[in-house]
């Protein structure tokens, strides 16, 4: 931080700006106590219930084919509210397949029997003033830092995010994420960015990382696109060029090259001999920069001083 306020980039965002619903945290617990699943199904699945809460005021027209939903689950007598989730989401597939993926419960949730109604009438926040993508940015940010083994713990943290944003400022045009993990980035990014035009765009190889991501933008009101992928094997956004990128990968994570890596034009500067794929991310944001771009890349420390190929990398990247 010193050394960036030395540079005139020391980060200036307002943190408080990112946080305007405040709930019951104890109460939430109490009631997730109850719910027989791990927590990341559980928060997961009240996510989840939030949006089709969201979408009973009509406010979010990306929300719109589940206007009724809300009134068919609390119809409901049985406690197996996962069943009729699918049931529905089933519905939606056809003429929304990507939120309706984003809807679907994980496969203990669809089987549990919950106490699910006093966790929904409980909660307070759950009103048609609600600021919704607040509402899941503190579930995710309460619950998602702990140590698990689903999706919820792919996110960038609040301080690493806004220091990134912070060099990115202003944040305006296209804002690209190709790691986005629960999109923590891109929502973040969406609240601060200067004016209207702003459009999010990005990728994230998790699967429950990508649903929950989706749904944030969704309640956030976004204008974005998030594909379900590999970025390094499988780049879904190719023709893409960003005003504004983003990437705190997966640091230092183990790398398979292919083949089919010698011919992708991703790779101007060269492959790394080694499985660390953080240079692979330096290139693809590079690559996908427009012509007056910026891009921030988190990388492991050993990236700028390793020798033999990623040295060459290096020289070739600043050349």
């Amino acid at each position: 931080i010193t050394w960036l306020d030395r540079h005139g980039k020391a980060p200036r965002l307002d943190a408080d700006t990112l946080t305007t619903e405040r709930f019951d945290r104890t109460m939430i617990e109490r009631q997730l106590g109850r719910w027989p699943l791990p927590a990341d199904d559980a928060i997961e699945l009240l996510i989840q219930l939030a949006t089709v809460r969201a979408a009973s005021f009509g406010k979010l027209a990306r929300l719109e084919p589940l206007r009724g939903w809300w009134s068919l689950l609390m119809d409901l007598s049985e406690p197996s509210i996962g069943l009729r989730i699918v049931e529905l989401v089933e519905g939606l597939g056809a003429t929304d397949a990507e939120l309706a993926r984003a809807l679907m419960p994980s496969s203990m949730a669809q089987q549990a029997e919950l106490p699910w109604r006093d966790m929904i009438v409980g909660l307070g926040f759950l009103e048609e003033e609600s600021d919704w993508g607040a509402v899941c940015a503190e579930l995710l940010a309460t619950y998602g830092g702990r140590p698990r083994s689903g999706g919820l713990e792919r996110s960038t943290g609040g301080r690493l995010t806004r220091l990134i944003l912070a060099i990115l400022e202003p944040i305006a045009g296209t804002v690209y994420d190709p790691a986005a993990g629960t999109a923590n980035v891109l929502s973040t990014a969406w609240r601060y960015s200067d004016g209207p035009g702003v459009q999010l765009r990005g990728q994230e190889v998790d699967q429950r990382a990508w649903r929950l991501g989706y749904l944030r933008l969704v309640l956030e009101g976004a204008d974005f696109e998030l594909k379900l992928g590999d970025t390094l094997h499988d780049d879904l956004l190719r023709q893409l060029r960003a005003d504004r990128i983003a990437i705190d990968p997966p640091i230092a994570s183990a790398f398979e090259a292919s083949p089919r890596m010698d011919s992708d034009p991703r790779w101007t500067w060269g492959v790394p001999m080694k499985s660390r794929a953080d240079l692979l991310w330096v290139q693809h944001a590079a690559h996908h920069l427009a012509e007056d771009g910026v891009a921030v890349v988190v990388v492991s420390p050993i990236t700028l001083s390793q020798a033999g190929a990623e040295a060459d990398i290096r020289t070739r990247l600043i050349e």
